[in-house]
């Protein structure tokens, strides 16, 4: 998170073949059945270029340590939303990788920092980490992995002034502008069920990663105190 935490969505969209039908033939494909559980592999590198193996990954009752490149392997239920924790060790936050699960394999992947680099990006815009609370990192991407620019976001629990990146240097708004990085940062969130109001670029709409569904959309996450609770919608 902060100085350079993008969050990049990494999408496996499914193929959907678009031929034509013969004209006496009405039958209609048999759709795949939807699997009861998929693979989220969570992907991590630290902003700072410092290992990644061995940091611990964990669902529910499952619990995975980072492998040389920095990734795991978690099973999560399709259909449903996910919270996966991130434990890197007590130099940094706790991160929480959050979203809805589709009926595919995905992969999510985020870069970490360390607590001494959230201190000094909160110095340069006159903010105090506050333990108590959170950080809630909401980002807006395209399908091509581009800042969803004239989109934003806002949410419905008490935190400090929300932030983003134009190119590496952090300032205050809740708007990707032009040139602006993908992500919108909530700090000193206060604990608790947060809910996120997006307001898509003009002509799009913003779907929760990985589901990317309207039907399945979910826009209400838990944020916990020392926690970075990082989110991303695709905007299409």
């Amino acid at each position: 998170m902060l100085t350079r935490t993008l969050l990049i969505a990494a999408l496996c969209l499914p193929l959907v073949a678009c031929g034509g039908a013969d004209d006496d033939d009405s039958s209609e494909p048999t759709p795949e059945p939807v699997p009861d559980f998929v693979r989220a592999t969570v992907a991590l590198t630290d902003a700072a270029g410092g290992s990644t193996e061995g940091i611990t990954v964990t669902f529910d009752d499952q619990e995975e340590g980072t492998d040389g490149t920095g990734r795991a392997d978690i099973t999560v239920p399709t259909l449903e939303t996910f919270d996966i924790t991130v434990d890197a060790g007590a130099d940094y936050q706790e991160y929480s990788v959050a979203g809805v699960v589709g009926g595919d394999d995905f992969i999510f992947q985020t870069l970490i920092s360390d607590r001494a680099t959230t201190d000094f990006v909160y110095g340069s815009l006159g903010l105090v980490a506050d333990a108590g609370k959170g950080i809630l990192v909401v980002s807006l991407d395209t399908v091509a992995l581009q800042a969803a620019t004239g989109g934003s976001a806002s949410i419905d629990a008490a935190h400090d002034e929300p932030f983003i990146f134009v190119n590496d240097t952090p300032q205050a708004g809740s708007e990707l502008i032009f040139e602006a990085q993908a992500f919108i940062s909530f700090p000193n969130v206060e604990p608790g069920d947060v809910t996120i109001d997006i307001v898509p670029p003009e002509s799009d709409i913003c779907l929760a990663f990985p589901a990317l569904s309207a039907e399945d959309d979910v826009t209400t996450y838990t944020v916990r105190a020392d926690t970075v609770t990082v989110v991303t919608f695709i905007c299409q």
